[in-house]
């Protein structure tokens, strides 16, 4: 990933942005980093639900099953 202050020149007449925009910046693209990677985290997570759901056994089976997947996420 190329940070923005990678990008930034300074060219003729091209001012570059405050110090504080960078920071807005970055910490804008930290906390949408941040979302992203819970969001894929649960979708992962929620994978082996359906497929748990259709197997053939007990459901206090199909529990434990489900939190010995749940255990692979911590």
């Amino acid at each position: 990933m190329v940070s923005l202050e990678e990008c930034a020149y300074q060219h003729g007449l091209l001012m570059l942005p405050s110090r504080e925009f960078h920071s807005k910046i970055k910490l804008s693209l930290l906390i949408l980093h941040s979302v992203m990677n819970v969001i894929t985290d649960v979708m992962i997570l929620c994978l082996p639900i359906r497929f748990v759901v259709r197997l053939q056994m007990k459901t206090a089976r199909k529990l434990q099953v489900l939190g010995a997947f749940g255990l692979g996420g911590m």
